[in-house]
């Protein structure tokens, strides 16, 4: 069981009062993940939404250079950090893939369910929305810059 106080210390929640955020705890599942072992791999159907609970993920993509495939690192994910919202899109695909950098556990929010929720609470909604674009922007600027780096060498 999940409570509402665990995924207050989720960041996609901060500021929300506890009963916005009490449904969610009702769809919230816990996984946990060995070292080394993948969450979720890129292009791979994306029917959840992951929120990191204990432990530390690294997300990559695979990008092709010379006639190779480079793994290019995105961030490493740690406690309270959401990853895999591609649950959350229309084209429900992963761009990336997820491992577990050490043993760690995931709570598991089902896209569809989480998606009902926020259409039901335009707080809910408008707080995830803000959060996923911030942390979609950030990546992004992260990831160019270490492919800039990564080809220079």
């Amino acid at each position: 069981m999940v409570t509402e106080s665990e995924l207050a210390g989720c960041h996609m929640f901060d500021g929300l009062p506890e009963d916005v955020v009490a449904p969610v705890s009702g769809i919230a599942k816990v996984r946990r993940y060995t070292a080394g072992e993948v969450i979720f791999a890129e292009r791979a159907r994306a029917e959840k939404i992951h929120i990191l609970r204990h432990g530390r993920v690294a997300l990559s993509f695979p990008f092709p250079y010379h006639g190779e495939t480079l793994r290019v690192a995105i961030t490493s994910i740690g406690p309270g950090e959401v990853f895999g919202w591609s649950a959350l899109t229309r084209g429900r695909r992963f761009t990336a893939q997820a491992v577990a950098e050490e043993d760690s556990e995931v709570l598991n929010l089902p896209g569809d369910a989480l998606r009902e929720l926020m259409d039901r609470d335009p707080r809910l909604g408008y707080a995830i929305m803000s959060y996923l674009t911030d942390l979609a922007s950030h990546r992004l600027r992260d990831s160019w810059e270490r492919l800039r780096v990564m080809l220079q060498m």
